[in-house]
């Protein structure tokens, strides 16, 4: 008897009634919020506020969707619903930045900002342990898997570098030096930029190692090299 009351109120909940829409705006709320809270903690340009509008739109036009499917004929109940996942990307575009030292930051706060549309889709029309389901999943691959990515990155034995030197010669010191420590360097960029103290240059590239060190380390080493005014790795 218990089971049968319980199936009934998930189904009540599956159908399109007021207490189904309070659940469903609420869930998706809940849900954007928490992913947008962990983005919100690392400074990145979309937030809190930004993952729950995200979500709660999502829903919002889903249930639009199904409202319209069953109340007045729509043929097709995916139609609207199927334009915000490739309407979601100029949002997510907007969350990508390049840097002065041509990194790339943003791209998984774009991803998220999809994934939660994808959230309140499912919300939105009633799959609600898809939409738990696939909350819990994304919150580990954005949390928990940061760590192990980072891991990843910093037993490599690829280093990205980025530096600022004081002329030419201090170049081929940088080189020089590389080379004699069995590293070998590659994709170079060499600039010089007007707006630095005298005119320095600048230096983009990647250093492969023969024998892995500590990035850290490697980039004290060439930081200590005459001529090195700033260095840094770009992640």
């Amino acid at each position: 008897m218990e089971e049968l009351l319980i199936w009934e109120e998930i189904t009540e909940l599956r159908e399109l009634n007021s207490l189904s829409v309070f659940v469903r705006l609420m869930l998706s709320m809940t849900l954007g919020g928490v992913l947008g809270v962990e983005r919100e903690q690392k400074r990145r340009p979309a937030g809190f506020r930004t993952y729950v509008i995200v979500c709660l739109g999502s829903t919002l036009v889903m249930m639009t969707n199904q409202y319209a499917h069953l109340y007045m004929g729509a043929p097709d109940p995916t139609r609207i619903a199927a334009q915000v996942v490739s309407g979601i990307g100029f949002l997510g575009a907007g969350t990508i930045l390049v840097t002065k030292n041509n990194q790339v930051r943003g791209l998984t706060t774009a991803a998220g900002l999809w994934a939660a549309a994808a959230l309140g889709l499912a919300v939105g029309c009633g799959f609600y342990s898809g939409a738990i389901m696939g909350f819990l999943a994304i919150l580990i691959s954005i949390k928990v898997l940061h760590t192990v990515d980072y891991l990843i990155y910093r037993k490599s034995p690829v280093v990205s570098l980025y530096a600022e030197v004081d002329d030419i010669k201090s170049v081929s010191c940088l080189l020089s030096y590389a080379r004699e420590h069995g590293m070998a360097l590659g994709d170079l960029e060499i600039t010089k930029q007007k707006q630095m103290n005298g005119g320095g240059i600048c230096i983009r590239g990647t250093i492969r190692m023969e024998q892995r060190k500590p990035h850290d380390v490697i980039i004290q080493e060439f930081g200590q090299l005459p001529g090195v005014s700033y260095v840094e790795e770009l992640r």
